[in-house]
């Protein structure tokens, strides 16, 4: 997206939701360079840092950016609370509106910038160092934007007070774990307003299945994936392990939902569960199956994938699978996202610069995802 699309297109959007931010800063010149920031991130600069963000801003030094990311007073939460009410105003659904927390490793080649660790990267197939970031997306039939982040920091830097010390890591912070950073931005977004009608997680083997407590108790509706050693209660009072579950599904209760292209065959059947006994009225609890298998014919050996499921009393097997299916597309599209807001390609190390950055690509992704739901 060029400068000359920001005129044409959405100029008028993007200046009300700058004008939304504007309150967060405490003078005129972070404010417009902010602006700036955001204008420069939606420009389509290869790297945006300070040097390119400067020269788009038709400066000759990048010392006016550096110190918007650095030393200039500005709530940068505030900022991130204002996009996220805004997102939800132009594309939030109270009927369709999920909340995907999601993971993004972003390699660094040396090891001073805040939270880098040796981490496996298994498209590369090696060792590599990496900064985790920790992402919240919301997902409505209107669109998709990332509303929330957070860096996570291994315990050993947090122990490494002067390491911590040296890149602006707040005094008495605590470890947090993913999951926690996850449930953290969730929390946030419910309590924010955000009409939220699913939580979708995919990765059963992260932790995340530490979730599904605290959103019954906060009563929210979702499908988070299921170890195959995860123990659940049918229906008929049996205690099984979910991987006994899939095989027994009778041929007539699978249904394509939805349907997929290539040469996997994919076909989903929920498994009524026993409702705990501290649950509401109306609400049903579900294992949900999914069946691949691999060839054209779909004669091959069956995989099974599995999701528990809390919802609605009737709720259809095809939204259930459709809200399992929301993580996948929300993985497609912040690897988009990295490309076109530059989400990765930065160069600051400090703890405060990371927020700084990837909440002003937030705004842009926001002002993105308003263009393109239109009025």
């Amino acid at each position: 997206m060029t400068s000359a699309n920001l005129d044409s297109n959405g100029g008028a959007v993007l200046a009300e939701l700058l004008e939304l931010v504007g309150d967060r800063f405490s003078r005129a010149e972070p404010r417009r360079r902010a602006g700036q920031y955001v204008q420069g991130v939606l420009s389509g600069l290869a790297r945006p840092n300070g040097w390119t963000l400067a020269e788009y801003a038709g400066e000759h030094h990048p010392n006016g950016m550096q110190r918007l990311l650095t030393t200039a007073r500005w709530d940068v939460d505030g900022v991130r609370d204002d996009v996220r009410a805004w997102i939800g105003a132009r594309i939030g659904d109270p009927e369709t509106g999920v909340l995907v927390p999601t993971e993004v490793g972003i390699r660094k080649k040396g090891n001073a910038s805040v939270g880098v660790h040796r981490q496996y990267d298994g498209a590369a197939g090696r060792l590599e160092n990496v900064q985790v970031g920790v992402f919240l997306s919301y997902l409505s039939r209107h669109g998709w934007a990332l509303i929330d982040r957070e860096l996570y920091l291994p315990q050993d830097w947090l122990a490494d007070r002067e390491l911590a010390r040296r890149v602006g890591v707040p005094e008495g912070l605590r470890f947090a774990d993913r999951v926690q950073l996850a449930l953290g931005m969730v929390g946030r977004a419910l309590d924010g307003g955000l009409p939220v009608s699913w939580v979708a997680v995919d990765e059963p083997g992260n932790g995340y299945g530490r979730l599904r407590g605290w959103l019954d108790r906060r009563g929210v509706c979702y499908v988070v994936a299921a170890a195959w050693y995860d123990p659940v209660v049918t229906v008929q009072r049996q205690a099984v392990r979910v991987r006994d579950l899939g095989p027994s599904v009778p041929g007539p209760a699978w249904r394509p939902y939805p349907s997929e292209a290539g040469s996997t065959a994919r076909e989903w059947a929920g498994i009524p569960l026993a409702v705990p006994a501290h649950e509401v009225p109306g609400i049903e609890h579900t294992l949900l199956v999914r069946r691949e298998v691999e060839g054209a014919a779909a004669t091959g050996p069956a995989r099974f994938g599995y999701y528990h499921c809390r919802a609605g009393a009737g709720t259809p097997i095809a939204v259930l699978a459709r809200v399992a299916g929301a993580p996948d597309e929300v993985r497609e599209r912040v690897e988009r996202a990295r490309i076109e807001l530059g989400l990765d390609r930065y160069q600051v190390r400090r703890y405060e610069a990371w927020y700084r950055h990837v909440t002003l690509c937030l705004a842009a992704g926001a002002y993105l995802a308003a263009v393109r739901a239109g009025p």
